[in-house]
């Protein structure tokens, strides 16, 4: 979808929204909540890495052969190195919580990450596990 022209751009067109009538129309046929996550808004800072790119680039690649192979109600997940597809009811209604002393929190912090209580909270969450 078209989301804009930028006229005065060696690449005017600009692309956007596919993925908010996609979930619009998941819900609709399958009464299923569905939320849209998009890279750019769930990065913090600077534009995707090629390593972003091509990871998006082959999981939709994956999700679009799975549709292909009709392999329905299931995801595509990194385990390792490989991506697979993981039933839906596998993962449904479960949580996989990341520890505080994580080193992924701890690197998060590092760079100035913001998970919604403050570092001091963080420290008291720590002592209590």
């Amino acid at each position: 979808m078209v989301k804009k022209i930028v006229a005065d751009s060696p690449e005017p067109i600009r692309l956007g929204g596919v993925s908010h009538e996609i979930a619009h129309q998941i819900e609709a046929r399958s009464d299923i909540e569905c939320r849209v996550a998009i890279l750019g808004h769930l990065q913090r800072g600077g534009a995707p890495t090629s390593a972003d790119r091509i990871l998006g680039t082959e999981v939709a690649v994956k999700a679009v052969d799975m549709v292909v192979n009709e392999k329905f109600n299931h995801m595509v997940a990194i385990q390792g190195n490989m991506l697979v597809e993981v039933p839906i009811e596998k993962v449904m209604n479960k949580q996989r919580l990341v520890p505080w002393d994580c080193s992924l929190i701890k690197a998060g912090l590092a760079v100035g990450m913001n998970f919604g209580v403050r570092e001091k909270q963080l420290l008291n969450c720590n002592e209590k596990e």
